[in-house]
């Protein structure tokens, strides 16, 4: 378990990181190591910081070990938490409220603003969310990714549409989604925002 003072640790190494450029030198910390077990994506955007944090020691000088655990996808890593195989994770916040509502002890900390979006070709007739009635949709991150969830409520919301009964709809690992765009196999992605990028560019 992860003591209070350990997790303000993890905070201030974690803000350390962003807003120092060059540190000179990792010092040996004076009080005693903690042990923080982070589960994440092997093709996420949070195995870059963590990389940069191990790479300039940062977790040390601040009194944790930080050992970093790969998955390949999210549901593994939602199955590790709640398994208390590991101590922290990135996911929905959305996951987060629905196991704390079924008496789960989770605490949410805001991360990152950044979210996923619908890509389509320029040439694609897709341009707004009725579009996607009877089109074969690639979803990242499961069914129960918030982008996705968000999605059908805006769908239902505005359009009265059921996309699941409607669309076809394909679930898989965002660098498979991406692919498959790109070979045309798909009329539509909703992808992680840096695999967006990537199409985009």
């Amino acid at each position: 378990m992860i003591s209070r003072r350990a997790t303000l640790r993890l905070a201030a190494f974690g803000t350390a990181a962003a807003l120092v450029p060059r540190p000179s030198f990792a010092t040996t910390p004076s009080f005693a190591t903690a042990r923080v077990r982070i589960g994440v994506l092997k093709f996420g955007t949070v195995s870059w910081a963590l990389d940069t944090l191990k790479q300039h020691r940062f977790d040390t000088a601040n009194g944790i070990d930080l050992q970093i655990i790969d998955f390949a996808g999210e549901d593994a890593t939602n199955v590790a938490m709640l398994a208390g195989a590991i101590d922290i994770i990135v996911s929905d916040w959305l996951w987060v409220s629905r196991q704390r509502s079924e008496g789960v002890d989770l605490t949410l900390v805001p991360y990152s603003t950044a979210v996923g979006a619908i890509m389509v070709k320029e040439a694609a007739p897709i341009r707004t969310i009725i579009d996607l009635r009877g089109k074969k949709l690639g979803v990242a991150g499961g069914p129960l990714d918030k982008s996705w969830l968000l999605i059908q409520a805006l769908a239902r919301r505005d359009h009265g549409l059921d996309l699941p009964a409607t669309s076809d709809i394909v679930f898989g690992a965002p660098p498979l989604i991406s692919e498959k765009a790109m070979q045309g196999e798909l009329d539509a992605v909703l992808n992680f925002w840096h695999f967006c990028a990537r199409l985009e560019a």
